[in-house]
């Protein structure tokens, strides 16, 4: 029992390591080499995008600062301040359309095309700059100014995100490395398993070495058959019966095998015992499988003897009394 429940143990283990394994071996072939793809391609179009963005034609204001023009509508606004108006302006305007879910391209910034959204489940707007892939920021539809600096650090952003796909890249091919060596290991438990497995099997050898060895409870049926049937042992007759109200019981002998039956309201239960007589032994049978190492079938057979004992056969007052014909 301790083997079977270590071995039961040790397998679940293998099953997961097994799992893991399958994983690991799909990871490998599939899902990382995937996953690295598109990100290198989310790489291509940030690169391209931020490219174009910081390669648009500017001026600079009186604060030495650089102003990128907008084009909101077809009308080109070389002022911060007019170009956040008209973003407002726009908003307004197309305020139900945009509530109802609907996207408006209104113009450019930075070489990178401008549409509106409206985000229902945040409530509030967005500004989408389009070049190989979309850019995202909230806009404030009470501000002028405040929206163009907006678009700049969604712009500027699109450098944070080019890093970090970077470092995402990065991590999964020190995972993959790992992997690769990983998936060729075995089970760590295997030998312990097999040794578990192997000892098992002894167990099983040695225990049905055993049963076939110990002969007590044949030897035992032995002594209790001579005792209860003497006549039927000794060939004096071949049968014995006794017939009560709704009930038989019968021993009768039939090439060196003793058939006891108990009939019982229609009903009849029957054993055969094989008697070796030259090693004083018996050994039950039952549908015609031997199970000398079966206790089960020594159980049922000594229940049936005790209800043939109880009437006694060799009790002569107790023969006449119930009928018993020899």
């Amino acid at each position: 029992m301790e083997l079977q429940s270590k071995i039961k143990d040790l397998k679940m283990e293998k099953n997961r390591f097994s799992e893991n394994l399958y994983d690991m071996q799909d990871k490998i072939r599939v899902k990382y080499p995937q996953k690295i793809r598109q990100l290198e391609l989310q790489i291509k179009h940030n690169s391209t995008d931020l490219e174009t963005a910081n390669t648009a034609e500017f001026t600079v204001n009186d604060d030495n600062k650089k102003v990128y023009p907008i084009t909101i509508n077809g009308t080109v606004y070389n002022d911060r301040k007019e170009g956040g108006n008209a973003i407002k302006n726009v908003i307004a305007e197309n305020f139900a359309a945009l509530s109802s879910g609907t996207s408006i391209e209104i113009g450019e910034y930075r070489g990178l095309k401008l549409s509106l959204q409206y985000s229902d489940f945040n409530k509030n707007f967005i500004g989408c700059l389009s070049g190989e892939k979309p850019h995202y920021c909230t806009l404030n539809p009470s501000t002028d100014i405040g929206n163009i600096v907006r678009l700049d650090n969604c712009i500027n952003n699109i450098a944070d995100e080019i890093k970090k796909t970077e470092e995402e890249i990065a991590y999964l091919k020190k995972d993959l490395e790992i992997m690769q060596t990983d998936v060729d290991k075995p089970f760590p438990k295997a030998n312990e398993l097999l040794q578990a497995e192997t000892r098992l099997e002894e167990v099983h050898i040695e225990l049905s070495e055993f049963e076939l060895e110990d002969d007590s409870n044949e030897k035992d049926l032995y002594e209790r058959l001579c005792d209860i049937f003497s006549e039927l042992m000794s060939g004096d007759t071949n049968s014995v019966c006794c017939h009560l109200e709704n009930r038989d019981i019968t021993a009768e002998m039939q090439n060196d095998n003793i058939i006891l039956t108990d009939k019982i309201k229609g009903i009849e239960f029957s054993k055969t015992i094989h008697i070796d007589y030259v090693n004083e032994k018996a050994a039950p049978a039952f549908n015609g499988v031997d199970s000398n190492s079966s206790r089960s079938i020594y159980v049922a057979i000594d229940k049936l003897l005790d209800e043939f004992e109880f009437f006694d056969f060799q009790d002569n007052a107790k023969t006449i009394q119930c009928g018993i014909a020899i």
